[in-house]
């Protein structure tokens, strides 16, 4: 999946999918699957700006502030795949 073609769409969970914070890190509970995932805390911090109310241009830009040692470049490709994965997993939805 080529989220280049849309980076502003906004993201957001998907609503079967509920995410349980605990601590720095956090869980992805998909009853539908009966499948858990834990996510450390980088991708906590995105799947919680997966809130129907940020794109994927906008979570690279946060990312990059929290990251400014990272080049941008590899910031894009990295948070590109992970919200595919998650797409592909049916984690997050386009909104």
């Amino acid at each position: 999946m080529d989220l280049g073609v849309m980076p502003e769409v906004n993201l957001s969970l998907n609503p079967k999918v509920k995410l349980i914070k605990e601590g720095d890190h956090g869980y992805l509970y998909d009853h539908e699957n009966v499948c858990v995932q834990v996510a450390n805390r980088t991708a906590l911090h995105i799947l919680e700006l997966c809130d129907d109310e940020h794109s994927v241009n906008d979570i690279i830009e946060d990312l990059a502030m929290l990251f400014p040692d990272v080049p941008k470049s590899k910031l894009e490709k990295d948070v590109t795949h992970f919200i595919a994965d998650l797409i592909k997993e049916g984690v997050v939805v386009f909104s």
